[in-house]
């Protein structure tokens, strides 16, 4: 049996990751009328839109008349079951629940489907609802304006780990927590993968190492950070800019170093210009919010890097554009040992001039390579600072650069 199957939370309370949505959707149910709008579910595959609905239908014991884009494929088809089934109550008089699932997949090749789910929608005595990975896909049009939309974003990493962490203690199965880690890292915030990749390697065994993992193929998770980038520089849809961004699943500053990275690889002259005006601005928002700490300006960060670099531009980029890893993290990842060590010695620095090792760094850096130039002076600093022989030696060949 899958184990996506088996570990499926069986009430709305149990729904992990996405705690917005499930208050939205048991404050729907909880006040369903007849006159009330249908729910329509988006977000990427593998969040846990289908699994969130069928458990608010368990909760609010409702039977689900279930129905995908194989299931119904033409406007006769919908009509005869999920139109229906709108109509009546159960046999026991209770309510029904019908849930489109993956409704944008259901009109790719559409013979009549819209119109007849909109019809459903506008005769309906059951809840409805809808799920979709791309509202904002064209066939949908009709139907988005009849919702309530409710959107799912991408799992954090640490909440799948706290979900592999429970189905491996129910199989017995003792998981070094650096490979339900990496499993976690490496699905991209969509569970439903994650979950399959643990059983692929877990199954049956009774114990689950980081080695032990190299039987899971690796997921392309650039893709997803393209895609949104295709989204913002090659659209202009100031809403789908935005949600680009939290379907990529990548943290805001990270993501604003992929678009700083790319933007020159897009546009050009004036866009160009007007599109980093955006980034900078987006900048200088982010400057505030660190040194004042007020993350509310968090959504103007976003916003800008996003939106307004999508508006930026007079002419929509045409063609393939290979994007580029953001060469800024590629620098600091080279650098990393050498800003480690001076970290750790402008601490110490700190610590006997009551400094922060900010302003060591900063703003007295230029004096101690000064200093340290001088073998004398490096010497009798060193024993004042304590420093190791490594690290004045470090520290010399600092000073004559």
């Amino acid at each position: 049996m899958q184990w996506t199957f088996k570990y499926q939370p069986k009430d709305i309370d149990e729904i992990e990751g996405n705690p917005t949505p499930v208050k939205e959707m048991k404050e729907w149910a909880q006040s369903w009328t007849t006159d009330s709008d249908p729910l329509l579910l988006v977000g990427p595959p593998g969040t846990g839109k289908t699994t969130a609905a069928l458990a608010l239908a368990n909760t609010m014991n409702w039977q689900v008349l279930e129905t995908n884009a194989s299931d119904l494929r033409n406007k006769k088809s919908i009509n005869r079951t999920a139109g229906v089934a709108s109509q009546m109550k159960t046999l026991s008089g209770g309510r029904r629940m019908i849930l489109f699932d993956e409704i944008d997949g259901l009109f790719r090749q559409d013979y009549g489907g819209a119109s007849a789910v909109n019809k459903t929608i506008k005769e309906t005595r059951s809840p409805i609802v809808l799920t979709a990975n791309d509202a904002y896909a064209s066939s949908l049009k009709t139907i988005r304006k009849k919702c309530k939309k409710i959107k799912f974003k991408r799992i954090h990493p640490s909440t799948v780990q706290k979900i592999l962490t429970n189905i491996c203690e129910k199989e017995g199965i003792d998981a070094e927590e650096k490979a339900l880690k990496k499993i976690a890292k490496n699905c991209s915030g969509d569970i439903k993968s994650a979950v399959n990749d643990l059983q692929a390697a877990g199954q049956g065994a009774e114990k689950l190492s980081e080695e032990e993992l190299g039987i899971l193929g690796n997921r392309d998770r650039e893709e997803s950070v393209f895609k949104a980038l295709r989204t913002i520089f090659k659209k202009k849809d100031v809403q789908k800019a935005r949600d680009a961004f939290e379907e990529a699943g990548e943290t805001p500053e990270m993501f604003f170093n992929w678009v700083e990275e790319n933007i020159p690889r897009e546009y050009e002259e004036e866009d160009l210009i007007r599109a980093m005006e955006e980034l900078s601005l987006a900048d200088l928002f982010n400057s505030r919010i660190i040194k004042r700490q007020n993350w509310t300006l968090l959504k103007y960060v976003i916003f800008l890097f996003t939106a307004g670099v999508s508006a930026a531009k007079e002419e929509t980029p045409h063609g393939y554009t290979r994007y580029q890893f953001p060469s800024f993290i590629k620098k600091l990842s080279r650098t990393k040992s050498k800003r480690s060590k001076l970290d750790g010695i402008a601490k110490r620095i700190g610590k006997e001039t009551h400094s922060s090792p900010h302003d060591v760094l900063v703003d007295d850096w230029f004096l101690y390579k000064k200093l340290f130039s001088s073998k004398e002076t490096a010497e009798e600093l060193a024993d004042e600072f304590e420093l190791t022989k490594k690290e004045l030696s470090f520290l010399k060949k600092q000073a004559v650069k």
